[in-house]
């Protein structure tokens, strides 16, 4: 009678254990879901939004520095000296706090009518080749006197910041998933081990250690 109530409370034991484990692992990656849900649909696209304006801010307060060497009355092979030499400062600035730099390419397109350039300098392609996580900015370029279309300059931009967050996001999200499984999971091992039994539990192990099991010798009488 006693080792058939022992039995039923063990088998129990283990179902609610098992329960418990699938419970938690689901409410772990229902949470995973829903955090990496709202980074997607929320998150995401507002510091995508906001790093794509900033980086457009940057690209234009730049080309100021371009306008002025136009405005300038060089000849053709010192003009074109001083655009490289403001292309690559331009990109020569970088984030203090990671040192990636802001601009990574800068394509510049100029009007072979109305500015006078040596042929092979007229169209400038400065830093990487490609950038395909970059901004795309394209800034028009003006004479200001004239108020004519003289050029194009184009900037592939970064956004140390807006990348740090998305891959401090994934990390997140990646260890919530596993922190919530791997809580789960020995929970569930332990629950459908053969003969395991309910820890502070001597009903698992009565038959292997007879120390466990009561005692059947009687007391002695005073």
């Amino acid at each position: 009678m006693i080792d058939r109530a022992l039995a039923v409370r063990r088998r129990f034991s283990l179902t609610l254990e098992r329960n418990l484990a699938v419970i938690f692992a689901l409410l772990g990656i229902l949470l995973t879901a829903l955090i990496a849900l709202h980074w997607v649909l929320v998150i995401e696209p507002t510091l995508r939004a906001d790093a794509e304006s900033r980086s457009r801010a940057f690209a234009r307060a730049q080309t100021s520095g371009i306008e002025t060497l136009l405005r300038a009355d060089h000849r053709p092979e010192q003009l074109a000296d001083e655009i490289r030499t403001e292309l690559d400062a331009v990109l020569l600035l970088k984030d203090e706090s990671t040192g990636a730099p802001f601009v990574r390419r800068i394509v510049l397109v100029l009007d072979e009518e109305l500015v006078a350039l040596p042929p092979d300098s007229r169209n400038l392609a400065r830093g990487v080749d490609q950038c395909p996580d970059c901004f795309v900015t394209e800034v028009p370029l003006y004479d200001p006197d004239g108020h004519l279309l003289v050029g194009i300059a184009t900037f592939w931009s970064g956004s140390p910041p807006f990348s740090r967050v998305r891959s401090s996001s994934t990390i997140l999200s990646a260890a919530c998933a596993a922190s919530s499984c791997g809580s789960a999971a020995p929970c569930f091992w332990s629950s459908d081990s053969p003969g395991s039994a309910p820890a502070g539990s001597c009903a698992g192990s009565a038959r292997a250690n007879p120390t466990c099991a009561p005692s059947s010798r009687p007391r002695p009488s005073r």
